[in-house]
């Protein structure tokens, strides 16, 4: 804890001081004591009003500052003191309320500051922190933003995850009629089919008087079945068929194609922003 070691002098309840009517009455109080004894209480008074208010400035350095108020006659050291306490309160009496997060640019914390980061606090100790976090605890303010409150469906310190507003897209590729195509010209000539259709006959000859007999056999008066016999082998032959130059068509016509849309983005929805440190008062 810090030190001050201005103390008022003769501050005591019942301590031998002049009344504050019989101080203001004596001459002395305008020109000094000049000649003639000076009563203890006189002179109580003076030390009193002097070092009371010594004392109280010392304390207010202290208290605001938190700073050590020694006396060691280095009335620079103490006159600095003082501006920087006066500086300090007015920047919180005009800065922030407790309790209100405050966008830091540096990882070095003021004094009486704290970082934001979901860390728990003594109530007792700062009951002004209590009243904004009443469960004790200070927000985690790491990595999120600040909204004010919709009119409603949300409650104080609630959060809310990232999110895009619901939508939806259509997509669709450009029309085309592509028509009637025609293929790479082709000429295969004039082509030959394969030489087939040989082929024999067999037949049977009836001679006068006789039976059926194979061909070329004579027949017999007794009436026998004649001899038979087979034609020679003919029939071969082929084909030629012209093929030529020639092409083909192939219709396409107007159509659609589906279009693929590919996944884009962040791992969460962000802004452009530049980082600071939350940090909050400790009051």
């Amino acid at each position: 804890m810090a030190i001050n070691n201005f103390k008022p002098f003769a501050a005591a309840s019942g301590a031998n001081v002049v009344s504050q009517s019989d101080y203001e009455g004596l001459t002395a109080l305008a020109t000094g004591f000049t000649a003639g004894v000076a009563k203890s209480a006189q002179i109580n008074k003076a030390l009193r009003q002097s070092t009371f208010g010594a004392a109280g400035v010392a304390q207010f350095i202290m208290e605001v500052s938190g700073s050590d108020v020694l006396d060691d006659g280095d009335l620079g050291k103490f006159s600095g003191l003082l501006r920087d306490a006066v500086s300090l309160l007015a920047t919180r009496a005009a800065g922030t309320l407790v309790g209100q997060p405050i966008a830091w640019a540096s990882d070095i914390v003021p004094d009486g500051y704290a970082v934001m980061q979901g860390q728990p606090f003594d109530k007792t100790r700062y009951p002004k922190l209590a009243i904004a976090y009443p469960d004790g605890v200070i927000p985690d303010m790491r990595g999120w933003m600040i909204k004010g409150k919709p009119a409603s469906g949300r409650a104080v310190l609630s959060q809310e995850q990232d999110g895009n507003k619901s939508h939806s897209h259509t997509a669709r590729a450009q029309d085309t009629d592509l028509g009637t195509k025609t293929t790479s010209s082709f000429d295969y000539g004039t082509k030959s089919t394969n030489t087939t259709g040989g082929h024999t006959h067999t037949q049977l000859v009836r001679g006068i008087g006789a039976v059926d007999g194979t061909a070329g056999s004579r027949g017999s008066s007794e009436g026998n079945d004649g001899s038979g016999g087979t034609t020679a082998s003919a029939g071969d032959h082929a084909h030629t068929v012209y093929i030529g130059v020639h092409d083909h068509t192939v219709y396409i016509g107007p159509h659609g194609h589906v279009v693929i849309v590919d996944a884009d983005g962040n791992a969460e929805t962000t802004v452009k922003n530049i980082a600071f440190n939350y940090i909050v008062r400790l009051a």
